[in-house]
């Protein structure tokens, strides 16, 4: 058992533990445990014992009590560190910057050693550890004025960006509640990974600059990383434009302008329609007005004629509608084309954002074809209308089953 493992031992036999400075107190009981913990660290933690009125105990004379206060400096090590809680962690040593080997926080119950830690507070320091030593390998240089001064992280893009590594006990309790440390490890690999090395760099520091521009200098590392998912899903869709060689904006003016042309042609296929839907009311007026009686001389041929003239009307009504279809699937086939290679080229988020564009036009095309085979249904019941009115007028077909 190491120096730190036995002080977190003794530290939970502890009842109501205090804490005065960087002195631990408290009433333990006496028992093998304790015994131990002073053969082993008695010198080096300087422990103090007190029986109840407050008379100091000879660490070597315990017979005879069953409970002690005691007294002790826990490690409090560069290399192994014992901490009242993360506040007073991090105002030692380099801990802002790196983790040392191990470490204890008490007040979390939270333990550190060899890279593993199964406390989420811990893995969300851990991370914002990891963080900084990335941007300290991003950045164009780090800066600390004074023995005391926090470290700055510089990052040259249009301009200065000083950030300096200054977080709390509050930012790394509000990242363990929703914390991917996975997205470190990732980027890292990402970013210095060829091909385009020095072009990652330059976008992911532009993608910092973005989201940390007009804030508190103070606030910006804070702010940092609560907003890194974000940050790296700017770099990420940034690069991606980058691989493609095109401005994301001025596809989506493009593809706007696209947008309208093909509307444009959907609208014009059934305007070319729209003229000629008269003419199906009138062949009905003509129908129902020249088919004559059977009283009439030459009725039946008359007849005939007409009903062969509402035969020849639907006919090139349905071959026009079905020009029209098929001009309409040509639309439909040429931005669909389009959409299936702004799919393949694009990330997910990136295709979302633009994807609006395409549902419009198919909704169009719904519309629009809609509206085609309502036509062929109007003309279809004009011809039967049509067939209705000459067996009124002849009584052929009846004459065909009697």
């Amino acid at each position: 058992m190491t120096k730190l493992e036995g002080t977190i031992a003794i530290y939970k036999e502890i009842k109501n533990a205090t804490w005065e400075g960087v002195y631990v107190f408290g009433l333990i009981r006496v028992d093998g445990l304790l015994r131990q913990f002073i053969t082993d660290y008695g010198d080096d933690l300087e422990i103090e014992l007190e029986d109840e009125q407050g008379s100091l105990i000879d660490i070597n004379s315990l017979n005879g009590y069953e409970s002690l206060h005691i007294k002790f400096l826990p490690p409090r090590k560069e290399f192994s560190f014992f901490a009242k809680d993360f506040d007073d962690y991090l105002k030692n040593f380099n801990f802002l910057y790196q983790q040392p080997k191990e470490f204890y926080i008490a007040d979390i119950d939270g333990v550190y050693k060899n890279t593993v830690s199964s406390n989420g507070q811990i893995k969300a320091y851990c991370f914002i550890v990891s963080l900084y030593e990335l941007l300290s390998r991003v950045a164009d240089h780090t800066e600390k004025k004074g023995a005391s001064a926090h470290r700055h992280i510089i990052l040259s893009v249009s301009g200065k960006e000083d950030i300096p590594v200054i977080y709390s006990r509050e930012d790394i309790v509000r990242l363990s509640e929703h914390l991917h440390a996975e997205g470190i490890t990732n980027i890292r690999e990402e970013l210095f990974s060829s091909p385009h090395k020095a072009s990652k760099l330059s976008l992911f520091k532009k993608s910092i600059s973005q989201y940390l521009s007009g804030n508190s200098i103070d606030s910006k590392f804070a702010i940092l990383i609560q907003q890194l998912p974000e940050i790296i899903k700017n770099y990420t869709n940034n690069y991606e434009l980058f691989l493609h060689e095109f401005s994301f904006e001025d596809e989506k003016e493009k593809l706007e302008q696209k947008k309208q042309e093909f509307l444009l042609k959907l609208n014009d296929i059934l305007n070319g329609i729209h003229g000629k839907l008269l003419a199906v009311p009138i062949s009905l007026v003509i129908v129902a007005g020249q088919m004559k009686a059977s009283t009439v001389d030459n009725y039946f041929l008359t007849n005939v004629i007409i009903l062969v003239g509402a035969f020849v009307f639907a006919l090139l009504m349905w071959m026009l509608t079905a020009n029209q279809l098929h001009s309409l699937l040509a639309v439909k086939t040429d931005y669909s084309t389009k959409k299936e290679r702004l799919k393949l080229e694009l990330r997910s988020s990136l295709y979302a954002e633009l994807s609006q564009a395409f549902e419009q036009l198919d909704a169009r095309f719904v519309y629009q074809r809609r509206v085609i085979r309502f036509v062929d249904s109007l003309v279809l019941l004009s011809f039967l209308f049509s067939i209705f009115i000459f067996e009124y007028h002849t009584l052929y077909i009846i004459s065909l089953f009697t």
